[in-house]
Formats: C-alpha cells, structure tokens, sequence
C-alpha cells in the first residue's frame, strides 16, 4: 500500500503542479482553479471514477455560471429578489446532492454561480470574463489530470475491478464454506466483515458503471459483469440470511420463517449462486490475461435465476446507484443549508465585517458542502482547517516571497501536494486531503498573480472568514441533530 500510495502521491502532485504553471505559462489569472479541478479529480477511487467527476465538474461549471449571469441579469439592482433566487438555488442544489448521478453536477452548480455572483461584482464584463476563466481553466485541470493518468503509472478501472472481484469472490466463497461446513461459532466469528464485503461490492458495481474507455476487456462485456455483480448482492444478502438464521435457531436448514424476507429459499439460492462464482475463476484468468481469447468468458453468462432473484432483493441490499430519494432527508438538509447561508448573509449585511464578498462567499461553498455530509464532520473541518491554514500561512510568508521562477513555484506545491497524499494515503483520511488542497490554494492564491501580492493580512482575514463560517454552520448542524434519547 505504501508504495502504491507513493506513486499516487507523484501522479496527483505533477497533475496539479502543471495544471498551475500551464495556467501561468497561458497568463491566465486565478491558475488555482485549474489546480483544485485537478486536485478534485485526484480524490477519486480509479480513473473512471475520476473521469465521470470530471465530465460532471464541467456540466456543473457550465450550469452554474449560466445561473450566475441570469440572476445578476435579472436582479442585479434588486438585493432581495437576487439573495432569494440564490437561496432557492442552494436549497434546490444540496437537495439534489444525494442524487448519484446528477448531485455533484448540483453542488458545483450552485458554488460556481455563488463565484460569479460575487467576484464578478455585478459588472457584465467583469461577470463574463470571471465565467470564461472559470470554464477555461476546468477544462484545463480537467485535461492535464487525464493526460498526466493515463501517461505515468496508468492504471485503468478494469484492472482494479478484476483484482477486487477476485478478492470479493474468495471471501464469498469462504465465508459460504464456513457457513456450510464449520460449527455454529466459527461461521459467525467472521461476520464481522460483512459490512466490508457490502461496500466493496458496492465498489464493483460503481467500477463497472463509469466511463470505461481504455478499459476495452471490461467495457466489450460489461453488462455481463454487470450481471456477475449482481450475483455477488445475491449471494452477500442470501449469506446475511443465513447468518441471521443460525445466531437465532442453530442451523440454516429447515423452513424459513421470515415472512417478510422476498428470498424464501435463501439455501437454495445460495448454493446456485456460489455454484455460478466457482466458475468464473477461469473467466478472471481470462480478463486478467490479454493473450487468451476474450470470447470465451461470455459463454459463462450468468444464469437468468439468479439475475431475477436480484430484482427481489430489498432496496438496501442493491446496488446504490438504484437506491430511492430519501425526502424527508434531503429536505432537511436543504433548510440546515439555507439556514446557514441566511444567518452568514445576515451577519454580513448588518454587521461591519470587511473584505466584501469573502465571508458570504466561504459561508455559501460550507453549507452547500456540510449541509449534505455527516453530522461530525464538521468538527474535523474546524481542526483541519485551522492547522492547515497556520501551515500554508508560514509558507507563503516565510518561503514564497523568496521565489520569483516559476519552476521555485512547481516545486513548492509538487512538494507540498505530494507531502499531503503521502501522509493522508489512507481511504479513512480522504477528509484531510480535501481540506489540505483547499486550504493550501486559497491561503497561497496571492502567490499565483500574475502579479503576485504578498499580503499576510488577506490570508490571516480568509482564515478568519473561514473559522466564523464553519461556527455558524457547526450551530445549525448542531441544531438539526436528532436528539438521542436515552433509556433507563
């Protein structure tokens, strides 16, 4: 791991270093936004994954500056009517968030029009050249993220779906053996795994659904093994049955009594599905090998019995990409947001903060953020934040001012990007990734002009702006908890 941590370390500190000199070479202001779109895109699972993100970074950056320009077209000399359209743009967004498909589309939406709304300070050709700039530079961190891929150290999404779907079919076919064949407490000493083997099937099922060009074993077949995943939710809901079965009567024969269960033979079906996975041993060697006729792993389609049983299984055994719209959730989620974005719209308007847009901007991007994440993060964000922010500050003060190359600039942040994934490598640690690259290029971003400005006061007052918005968004997530109640 630690290797293939390092060597991911280089990829995305090289994507994200070019993307900012390309960007300076271009004479382009604001390179770090082309920077943060290759940054975004680097915190992903595989490079299908990172593609689809980025496709959607692109569609979001598009909607959301259209947005920007029609609201200030409409309601540019109307502060009531443009901060009530911006509100229900936010609700309408960090509702959609959930969505799997179009929810990052609607997050970034809504913070790129937040971004031209407010930088572009209510003048057309201000506006149109921050919306053109925004656009420019995605598409570049878009395509030197891709390029830098797919070049160094390229590992396609197909290799990383066969080699976890060798590993999830072993445990599957191990944990049905113990299950089978061992005592009552040995096939429940490893039930503890389940929740792991859920979210890498999940993980299978996400693999084989992104863009998978390059990938042409796995995308000249993929509904097969798209059907041979849904074996493996079969088979993992089936095993849950069972294990259920045993704790409560001792034995996973006999009749099942769950009424309520949509399987009512889950033994039977068991026993069918870990059939079928015993087979593909030979189909993984095949995908894995490119010398071997592809052809022949078709003839192993998965079997039409267990493909129905699929369609029976209850919602939250499926795969997510199916799962429904929670609304009541998601409403709740949309008046936390709103209510975080009112009150720092509020306390900008009535109170004497400085710096114009900064602090309405930043409360804007962390509620559409934390409004839609868990509860206690929040607190992690706070920390993060802080120490990040003292960090990236010494160095632009300390070390940056010393620099006038742009290959001094490339080192710094290839050094300071690789230091981050090196040190936050694990998947637990995604969080501190995220807040890491932000902080560093919106605390670093004077050093980025193409005239560049040194100015500790507008870094130590972004800090600030940062600080008192996670506050007031930590008061409303606060707020909206559900109460835990206690027994006695």
């Amino acid at each position: 791991m630690p290797q293939q941590a390092t060597k991911e370390a280089i990829k995305i500190a090289f994507a994200v270093t070019f993307a900012i000199c390309f960007a300076l070479w271009l004479e382009w202001d604001k390179p770090y936004w082309a920077g943060m779109a290759a940054l975004v895109m680097g915190m992903n699972e595989s490079f299908g994954h990172a593609i689809h993100k980025g496709r959607n970074r692109i569609l979001g950056t598009i909607i959301g500056a259209a947005s920007g320009v029609l609201l200030i077209s409409l309601f540019s000399q109307e502060r009531f009517l443009f901060l009530a359209s911006l509100t229900l743009m936010l609700a309408f967004c960090v509702f959609m968030s959930s969505h799997k498909k179009y929810g990052y589309i609607a997050t970034i939406s809504f913070i790129v029009c937040l971004i031209v709304a407010s930088v572009g300070g209510f003048n057309s050709e201000s506006t149109f050249t921050i919306l053109l700039l925004r656009l420019q530079e995605t598409f570049l961190g878009v395509i030197i993220y891709s390029l830098t891929y797919r070049f160094i150290w390229p590992k396609e999404s197909e290799e990383a779906f066969f080699l976890l779907f060798s590993q999830v079919r072993k445990k599957q076919l191990a944990a049905y053996e113990r299950l089978v064949f061992s005592t009552q407490k040995q096939a429940l000493s490893e039930t503890n795994n389940t929740p792991q083997l859920n979210a890498n099937i999940q993980i299978l099922d996400d693999l084989v659904s992104m863009p998978l060009k390059g990938s042409y074993r796995l995308s000249q077949y993929r509904q097969l093994w798209k059907d041979r995943v849904k074996a493996m939710f079969v088979a993992q809901y089936c095993l849950s049955l069972l294990q259920n079965k045993l704790r409560t009567e001792g034995t996973i024969r006999g009749p099942f009594n769950d009424k309520q269960a949509p399987i009512k033979n889950p033994l039977l079906l068991l026993q069918s599905t870990i059939a079928y996975l015993k087979l593909l041993e030979s189909a993984i060697e095949i995908s894995l090998d490119t010398t071997v006729d592809y052809k022949s792993v078709k003839k192993m389609a998965c079997p039409k019995r267990i493909v129905v049983a699929y369609r029976y299984l209850p919602e939250q055994a499926k795969s997510s990409l199916l799962a429904k719209k929670n609304y009541l959730l998601d409403g709740k989620k949309a008046l936390k947001a709103v209510s975080i974005f009112v009150t720092s719209m509020a306390l900008w308007i009535y109170l004497p903060i400085p710096d114009s847009y900064m602090f309405p901007l930043n409360a804007g991007v962390f509620a559409t953020i934390l409004a839609a994440m868990p509860d206690n993060v929040v607190k992690d964000w706070m920390i993060g934040y802080l120490g990040f922010g003292v960090l990236y500050i010494a160095q632009y003060v300390f070390l940056l001012p010393g620099f006038t190359e742009m290959w001094q600039l490339a080192i710094f942040y290839f050094v300071n990007i690789f230091a981050l994934w090196k040190v936050f490598y694990k998947p637990q640690q995604l969080g501190f990734r995220v807040i890491g690259g932000n902080v560093m290029m919106m605390m670093t971003m004077g050093a980025l002009h193409l005239t560049p400005v040194y100015d500790l006061e507008m870094s130590l007052s972004m800090l600030v702006y940062m600080m008192f918005a996670l506050i007031v968004a930590q008061f409303y997530i606060h707020l909206f908890r559900a109460p835990i109640t206690q027994k006695c």
